[in-house]
């Protein structure tokens, strides 16, 4: 019954966004908004039709759309949201890129940055990324990868981004930036369970070159997340297999020793410093870190990797970073990827 319901509201708004005009007043664009969000809410299957969603977004011209941002109440607290005409940019490249029209998605990305002043919910970040994997697919590596490169520099580092630049580095046979880059995604956050097909494959490439340990570390991590998540296990082509005593390993064992391989092959060839806490500012998610060499330097919590208790005082080593300052509007040099010691 759910089913069919949700067959016939489908049907109900292909029917509107199918005769209506693509003038300014038409109700094509409620209705592909609708299906958009029905989408995403896995109401017609798990996975989004974007070959529908495409031709959806065709009816309407951007143009047509508004540019204002939405204003809406929730739980209280006022928030803005997306214009209309940035929401179909947005979908418009992410459904090219998902279709496969590559060329077609860098121009309407470009059109997309062209288009729209102020962006929400680093929508032009992921604009940039989608455009980026559209150059990979049609191995335009240079272009994908400074596309990338300006992502990083704005301060985006999602996995996803690191993810295509250890597959680009890989392509190109660049060895130790493809492990640097995996490993960086690897780190990006806790999420792991959203890199469940990744560490199969970066397994895979490190067992060619030469890790055969920790090629195992990685596959059996995919194993314990789809266990852990109750999803299907997935049936590996290859001609080698997982130790028996990496096989009874937990996932948080499996975690502890690939940390460690991930934070040494990122921070190849970086000087790590150290020193020690020296004060927490008010808001307790900041403060300072007065370096053995005699220099201060400026710290998010965020940067501290892995558990730690008392943070005053404590020994901690760290690398050293340019950041913008903007309150004063100057480069500073902050510390990050901090490690208490002690």
């Amino acid at each position: 019954k759910e089913k069919d319901d949700h067959e016939q509201y489908k049907k109900q708004l292909l029917f509107i966004v199918n005769n209506s005009s693509d003038s300014v007043y038409s109700p094509a664009w409620r209705a592909v908004r609708a299906l958009l969000k029905a989408c995403k809410n896995g109401v017609f299957g798990n996975k989004p039709d974007y070959e529908l969603i495409n031709q959806c977004l065709d009816s309407v011209k951007p143009e047509n759309l508004s540019d204002m941002e939405i204003s809406v109440e929730i739980n209280g607290k006022s928030m803005r949201q997306a214009s209309d005409r940035e929401t179909w940019y947005f979908n418009k490249v992410k459904a090219l890129k998902e279709v496969g029209q590559n060329e077609e998605c860098r121009h309407m990305a470009v059109k997309a940055l062209r288009s729209i002043k102020d962006f929400h919910n680093n929508s032009d970040m992921w604009i940039v990324y989608y455009a980026s994997c559209s150059s990979y697919a049609l191995k335009n590596y240079e272009e994908a990868r400074k596309s990338l490169q300006a992502v990083l520099n704005a301060g985006f580092e999602h996995f996803s981004v690191w993810e295509l630049l250890y597959k680009i580095n890989r392509e190109e046979g660049k060895t130790e930036e493809a492990i640097r880059c995996g490993a960086l995604c690897s780190l990006s956050d806790n999420n792991h369970k959203m890199r469940v097909n990744f560490y199969p494959d970066f397994g895979e490439f490190l067992y060619q070159q030469g890790f055969a340990k920790e090629a195992m570390l990685h596959r059996q991590l995919s194993v314990r997340i789809r266990e852990e998540n109750n999803w299907n296990a997935k049936n590996i082509q290859s001609d080698w297999t997982v130790t028996e005593e990496i096989e009874q390993m937990s996932f948080k064992e499996l975690l502890q020793q690939l940390q460690g391989f991930w934070r040494e092959k990122r921070d190849a060839g970086m000087v790590r410093l150290q020193g020690k806490i020296k004060n927490m500012l008010a808001s307790g998610r900041d403060g300072f870190i007065l370096g053995d060499n005699g220099q201060s330097y400026y710290f998010q919590l965020r940067d501290i990797e892995g558990r730690y208790g008392r943070l005053e005082d404590a020994r901690v080593s760290f690398i050293v970073t340019e950041r913008m300052d903007k309150k004063r509007n100057v480069v500073k040099e902050n510390a990050y990827r901090i490690i208490v010691e002690g």
